[in-house]
């Protein structure tokens, strides 16, 4: 028997499990009192953290971006490989980092089923009555450890899901209009590659496909005798218009880890090259996932309007992580639409620390 709460919109709903929503459809998230009778003691629901960033969304309306049956282990890096239940993201309901000391990666925030209520297309917003004292306090000590380390919904990850097995999960993305057949076909081509890739490398070399290695592959030639990764600085700011360089423009920057100063080039992120995308931001504060660390880069990387992980290479995980991109990568266009020529790129051993691990998840 499921508890009844009356909504913000004067009628008794349940507190219990909503039905499954599907991409496109309309919610309201639901007032923080309705949210906090959900909520344990650690703020949580099925372990996945209920966060300050999310009470100023109470009462808001938003279409959902997709269902998040499935995401990427961003902590150990392998790739989409875990489950979550009764959860989806909104279309662009993003984190801002303000109650987990400035992280600037913007997320995409996991909500629980359970803290929204379906609601007609173009049903307007709410005012929504404030969150309790009680619900503010809990989730401020729920989310600060210490000075510097911090939970949040990508650190509490693996305790929110569970291992995802066997490939069911693709005819489940077309259910729910996760992804369209055509997207479908290609996240189970490229899985299925990398899989043979992997498998073949314990096979004779005539049965392997460019050696066994990824495919494509986009890994550079620096390292080793080359040295470090090239570097460059051109001022580029928030708002800026920028063209994204070639592939093989890009392919010479980075080493035999598709790494650029320790920054993972995706291959999720092939397709936007040379497209012209506006600067959101320079990014110099991440959260490392495994640690709840805050990491202050040497290296400051940019967020591009709309450049995202579409999730073909990642199983078409939904999770549509921003993909952080080196100066080196991009060249800015002038007022008159031509582009920058490029600054000297440097080589020598400053800024050399791995100061952020990857660009939009795990190969």
């Amino acid at each position: 028997m499921t508890e009844s709460v009356r909504s913000q919109t004067g009628h008794s709903v349940d507190v219990g499990r909503a039905r499954e929503l599907r991409r496109g459809d309309t919610v309201r998230v639901r007032s923080a009192r309705e949210i906090e009778s959900s909520l344990d003691e650690a703020g949580e629901l099925d372990r996945l953290p209920f966060m300050p960033e999310m009470l100023p969304l109470c009462g808001q309306t938003f279409t959902v971006q997709a269902r998040a049956d499935k995401t990427c282990d961003t902590i150990n890096l392998t790739s989409c490989s875990r489950k979550m239940e009764s959860t989806v993201h909104l279309v662009e309901a993003r984190c801002d980092g303000s109650a987990h000391g400035g992280c600037q990666a913007g997320c995409l925030l996991f909500f629980k089923e359970d803290w929204l209520e379906r609601v007609d297309a173009g049903t307007p917003a709410v005012t929504a009555e404030p969150p309790s004292d009680e619900l503010v306090q809990r989730l401020q000590t729920a989310t600060q450890v210490d000075a510097e380390t911090y939970r949040c919904q990508a650190t509490q990850l693996l305790e929110a899901t569970t291992q995802l097995k066997g490939h069911k999960h693709f005819l489940r993305d077309v259910s729910t209009r996760n992804a369209p057949p055509r997207q479908l076909a290609r996240g189970f081509l490229y899985t299925f590659i990398d899989r043979y890739q992997r498998f073949s490398r314990r096979l004779p070399a005539r049965l392997r496909i460019n050696g066994g290695d990824p495919f494509p592959d986009v890994r550079g030639p620096w390292g080793g005798e080359r040295g470090i990764t090239p570097t460059q600085d051109s001022g580029i700011q928030a708002g800026d218009l920028v063209e994204i360089k070639s592939l093989p423009e890009i392919i010479a920057t980075l080493d035999h880890r598709q790494r650029n100063r320790g920054l993972w080039f995706d291959r999720e992120m092939m397709r936007y090259c040379g497209r012209r995308v506006r600067v959101v931001r320079r990014v110099n504060r991440l959260l490392d996932e495994a640690t709840g660390r805050m990491i202050v880069t040497k290296s400051p990387c940019l967020i591009l309007d709309g450049v995202v992980c579409e999730g073909d290479f990642h199983s078409l995980c939904p999770r549509r992580d921003y993909a952080f991109f080196r100066e080196i990568w991009v060249r800015r266009v002038r007022p008159d639409g031509t582009v920058e020529p490029d600054h000297d790129a440097l080589t020598t051993p400053t800024n050399t620390t791995n100061d952020t691990t990857n660009a939009t998840g795990s190969n």
